[in-house]
C-alpha cells in the first residue's frame, strides 16, 4: 500500500494511540473486556504511525500528506497531475 498519513495526522496518531494503551495497560488488571479494546485501537493506531498507511484513509481515498504542510505535489482527493504554474487546490471546482 502506498503511504497516506502526514506528519501533523501521524503525530495524533501517536498520542492518541499511547494514550489509548497506556489506558489498557493500566485498566488491565480488572479483567473486564474494555481494556482489550484500549490496547487493540490504540496499537492500531500506533501502527499506522509508524507505516504511515492507514487502510481506512485508502477506502475513504484521503491522503493527508498534502494537507496543511506546504506540500506543492498532487493534492489530496485529486487526480490531476501538477502543473508548475497552477495554483495547488485542496478542493477542486466541479465540472457543470
Amino acid at each position: 500500500m502506498q503511504e497516506n498519513v502526514g506528519n501533523t495526522d501521524r503525530l495524533l496518531r501517536i498520542g492518541i494511540g499511547a494514550s489509548l494503551a497506556t489506558i489498557g495497560l493500566l485498566r488491565l488488571k480488572s479483567g473486564h473486556v474494555g481494556p482489550a479494546l484500549f490496547l487493540a485501537a490504540g496499537a492500531l493506531l500506533l501502527e499506522s504511525a509508524i507505516t504511515r498507511v492507514c487502510p481506512v484513509n485508502s477506502l475513504l481515498g484521503l491522503d493527508t500528506r498534502a494537507l496543511g504542510e506546504g506540500s506543492t505535489g498532487t493534492p489530496a482527493l485529486s487526480d490531476a497531475p501538477p502543473q508548475a504554474d497552477a495554483p495547488v487546490t485542496i478542493f477542486p471546482k466541479k465540472a457543470q
